[in-house]
């Protein structure tokens, strides 16, 4: 009966949190990144989405929406990464996040083959943030296109 009891309370208290069953909170950034930057991009892009769907439409959902569209990208799905990049380049709040969003966009749309766009986005990223722009990063990706 006693472990009955203790089993409710840590179950109320995991919920309470927000931790997902399958470990790590699903509106944490951080778990997001640790997951990515180790190479477990199932579980970051796992993660990711489930960020995405508690913060829908504020900065932490869109950030979220830049993490699944990195993580699809490394798991080579390119042409999925798309959606979630262009969702966070056109409307994160966050200016770092959209510029991050519109470099791994380019990225994204060159790995799905397509160069004309991969050089419109690049040149959209150097016309809206031109001071942020590593030019012999842009004329690289640029001679790839």
């Amino acid at each position: 009966m006693r472990n009955l009891g203790l089993g409710l309370v840590l179950s109320m208290l995991i919920g309470a949190c927000g931790c997902s069953k399958a470990g790590g909170n699903p509106g944490d950034i951080a778990a997001i990144q640790r997951a990515y930057l180790t190479g477990d991009y199932k579980a970051s892009l796992r993660l990711a989405h489930s960020c995405y769907e508690l913060n829908t439409g504020n900065a932490t959902g869109y950030e979220a929406r830049y993490w699944e569209g990195m993580s699809l990208l490394s798991l080579n799905q390119a042409a999925n990464a798309q959606n979630p990049l262009q969702e966070a380049a056109d409307s994160a709040p966050d200016r770092t996040i959209r510029i991050l969003a519109l470099r791994g966009l380019a990225k994204a749309q060159l790995a799905a083959g397509d160069a004309d766009r991969a050089e419109d986005t690049w040149k959209r990223l150097q016309k809206q943030y031109p001071k942020e722009i590593d030019e012999a990063e842009m004329d690289r990706s640029l001679a790839e296109c």
